[in-house]
């Protein structure tokens, strides 16, 4: 289900407010990374997120054609009864026959 750009960034600037634990799945045509993160920060063309640990960082451009929807994790994804929904960002076109690149972010809910 699409949701729209600001929809997107109220979410994460939410996560960010909350420091939310969330599982960050890259699931990209080259390759595919899993990490725990947090939101470090988020501008309307970015996305910096710091790995649970505080060792590690991603930082993604949020370029103006990247679409936004909620997302769910992988019913077999080993951590999937651990996740409620969250977010998923389209690097790439999708649509019927396309396999986009994405990044799914889902909150991890606390013990």
């Amino acid at each position: 289900m699409r949701m729209g750009r600001d929809e997107a960034l109220d979410l994460l600037r939410k996560w960010l407010a909350e420091g939310t634990l969330l599982r960050c799945n890259f699931d990209l045509l080259v390759f595919a990374a899993t990490l725990r993160a947090r939101v470090r920060d988020v501008a309307p063309d970015r996305l910096e997120l710091l790995s649970d640990d505080a060792t590690s960082e991603v930082v993604l451009p949020l370029r103006p054609d990247f679409e936004f929807g909620y997302g769910e994790p992988a019913p077999r994804s080993v951590d999937a009864q651990d996740s409620v929904c969250g977010l998923v960002i389209l690097l790439s076109p999708s649509g019927p026959g396309l396999d986009p690149d994405a990044v799914l972010l889902t909150e991890i809910p606390p013990d």
